[in-house]
């Protein structure tokens, strides 16, 4: 799911970077994460988004003023949670009213906002077809079930049904460690016979064909003795 986060202060997007990054909960790791400083880049790219975390005071725009501005101009409607350090039953109403879909209140502690964005995450996830069997986009890689092309990039590849179904599997437990046994479970049938040569030649062509190596940004790992982990390299970056 793609994800802006804007706040003015540097230092309460890293806090917000380090709470999504630090996560226990698999799922938000799958999150396509941009961070801004500034709402003017992002106004041309509102569409872009199906997840917004806005907080209330940023540079000459409120985060009202940008919750109004995604009601409005989005052909969508993504999901918005509102950052303030008022507790004003107010302020909460009018974002309430205007189309917050949920707030915090600073200071929040990092399990709490990530609670909230995981379960706007699955409620928005539920809701949207595309995003959950046919066509799951996670972290730019698009997956099409129908076709087996795996899109990134406007990079399209199709891959033998066996290894699509194992690295969308991985792109969908991000940052999971998986062993092998569940893999032979759920991709082998019970009358095939498997080895692990032919499982570590379906991970090598899945690495080189999606380029999940360190200079793209991806690790594909082998944890030794026990199986795989997927995860993005992490970084941040903020958009002034």
């Amino acid at each position: 799911m793609k994800t802006a986060i804007i706040d003015d202060s540097q230092t309460d997007l890293q806090y917000i970077f380090n709470a999504l990054k630090n996560t226990k909960i698999p799922a938000l790791k799958r999150l396509d994460i941009d961070y801004f400083a500034s709402s003017e880049p992002l106004m041309g790219q509102l569409d872009q988004y199906q997840l917004f975390i806005l907080d209330w005071f940023i540079d000459q725009r409120t985060g009202l003023d940008l919750l109004n501005a995604i009601r409005t101009q989005c052909t969508h409607e993504p999901a918005v949670i509102m950052l303030t350090s008022n507790n004003n039953v107010e302020d909460i109403s009018t974002a309430l009213l205007a189309g917050a879909d949920d707030y915090l209140v600073k200071p929040y502690r990092e399990i709490e906002l990530c609670a909230r964005v995981f379960n706007l995450m699955r409620r928005k996830e539920g809701s949207t077809s595309a995003l959950t069997e046919k066509n799951l986009t996670i972290q730019n890689f698009t997956f099409d079930d129908k076709s087996l092309i795996i899109t990134h990039d406007g990079i399209e590849k199709k891959l033998p049904l066996r290894e699509y179904e194992i690295a969308k599997f991985l792109f969908l437990h991000l940052g999971e460690p998986i062993s092998r046994e569940m893999l032979y479970k759920k991709f082998w049938k019970k009358e095939e016979k498997y080895s692990s040569r032919s499982l570590d030649t379906h991970i090598y062509r899945i690495r080189n064909q999606l380029k999940l190596t360190a200079e793209n940004k991806w690790q594909l790992h082998t944890i030794y003795g026990y199986g795989y982990r997927l995860e993005p390299v992490d970084k941040i970056s903020f958009k002034l």
